[in-house]
């Protein structure tokens, strides 16, 4: 699912998606997985220009630092 989501302006469900998918990792105890996507997301939010996503997946980034 992570490799064909991508954050944008027009589809609530792909960054949703990946949101979720990303969760499941973290809660699963895969935190070096989801690190490496969380930062792939966040590059692609930065491309697209969508803070809001920049901003959840910044969220999910922090969670796995802990």
């Amino acid at each position: 699912m992570l490799h064909t989501a991508r954050p944008d302006h027009h589809s609530l469900w792909n960054g949703e998606v990946a949101l979720l998918a990303l969760l499941c990792l973290v809660y699963t105890d895969s935190f070096g997985t989801a690190t490496g996507w969380c930062d792939h997301l966040l590059d692609e939010a930065s491309t697209r220009n969508t803070p809001t996503w920049s901003a959840v997946f910044t969220a999910v980034r922090a969670e796995t630092a802990l």
